[in-house]
This record gives C-alpha cells, structure tokens and sequence, in this order.
C-alpha cells in the first residue's frame, strides 16, 4: 500500500503543477498574443519649438477605442481653442495611427497644445509646444 501511496501524491503534485502552468499561460495570454491592453491614445507635436508661420506635424497613435476625429489646437495660457479641425479618417473617430502638417498663424507667440479625446480613458490628451514670434 505504501507504493501506492507515493504513486498517488507524485499523480497528485504532477496535476496540480500542470493545472498551475495552464493557469500561468491564461493569465499572461495577453503578453503572447502581442495586443496592448488599457492604453490610452498618444499625440505627439513636432518640434516642440517653432517660429510663428512655421508648421508643426501632429501624430496620433489611437487606444483600441480610439480618438475622436477633430484635434484643437488651443493656447497653453488661456485654454482658448484657436482650431477645431478634423483628421481624414473615420466617420467620427479615428482608430489607426495618423499624421497631419497644421501651418501656425503669424501672431501666434507662446506655449500652445494639441489635444485629441481618447475614447477609451474619457480624457483629453495633450502635447505641448512653444511659438516664437520675432515680430513682436
């Protein structure tokens, strides 16, 4: 009987390691499969730093729930949105990476920001740059 025993407990640990590594790969599927869980969108400006005139180029990469198609462009002092302008994409919401040239207005001096909705935090996200005016 004690032989049978031994064979049952090692069964035993075998199962019960096995089920652990199944659990294991369950958990961590998202890692195998290569899928971004929970991101939230990301604007990106370039440069961060630009004379008055000059243009910028803003690049989205949207969450999986996406953005909402229109960027604004607003000023970093007083939160005015100067633009309201929409990415050529989706109807009304933009689920894949993009990337648009915007020309800055000759008056414009200062910190300024692009801010893009993402729908899957509920929040605005945002990318800072600075405009300088040497007319002023």
């Amino acid at each position: 009987m004690q032989k049978s025993q031994k064979t049952n407990s090692k069964t035993l640990i075998i199962g019960f390691l096995i089920i652990m590594v199944i659990a294991l790969m369950v958990v961590l599927i998202g890692d195998f499969t290569g899928q971004e869980v929970n991101t939230k969108s990301l604007v990106t400006v370039e440069p961060k730093f630009i004379n008055a005139g000059e243009y910028i180029t803003i690049n989205i990469k949207p969450s999986a729930e996406g953005i909402l198609k229109n960027y604004r462009i607003c000023s970093g002092r007083s939160d005015l949105c100067h633009v309201d302008y929409p990415f050529k994409c989706g109807a009304y919401k933009c689920t894949k990476p993009h990337e648009v040239k915007y020309k800055t207005s000759t008056s414009w001096e200062g910190l300024y920001y692009v801010k893009v909705f993402d729908y899957q935090s509920e929040t605005w996200i945002k990318s800072y740059f600075t405009v300088v005016n040497e007319d002023s």
